[in-house]
C-alpha cells in the first residue's frame, strides 16, 4: 500500500449536516428554548392556586367570572384596581 493512500474507504458525498443552512440553526434554537421553558416551567401546570390577593382579583371579579368577552378584554387592558394597571 502507498503512503499517500489511506485505510479508510472515501465517500464522493459529504457527511449529512445537522443545520446545513441559517434557517434550520433558526429552527433549532427556538425548539431548543421551546423545550426548556417546557421542562422549567411545565411543572407549574400542577400546582395548587395560591391565594394571597388572587382571590380580590381573579376570583371575586365579576368580569373575569364572565368569561373573555370585548368588554372584559377592554376592562382587563385599561383597569387600574389598587391604584396601577396590571393585566
Amino acid at each position: 500500500m502507498n503512503e499517500n493512500q489511506s485505510t479508510t474507504p472515501k465517500s464522493d458525498s459529504p457527511a449529512p449536516e445537522i443545520a446545513d443552512s441559517p434557517s434550520q440553526w433558526r429552527r433549532m434554537i427556538c425548539l431548543g428554548l421551546a423545550l426548556s421553558v417546557l421542562a422549567v416551567y411545565g411543572r407549574l401546570a400542577f400546582f395548587d392556586f395560591v391565594f394571597f390577593d388572587d382571590h380580590v382579583y381573579v376570583i371575586e371579579k365579576a368580569r373575569v367570572l364572565a368569561g373573555l368577552t370585548p368588554a372584559s378584554l377592554r376592562w382587563a387592558l385599561t383597569a387600574t384596581d389598587a391604584g396601577f394597571w396590571h393585566p
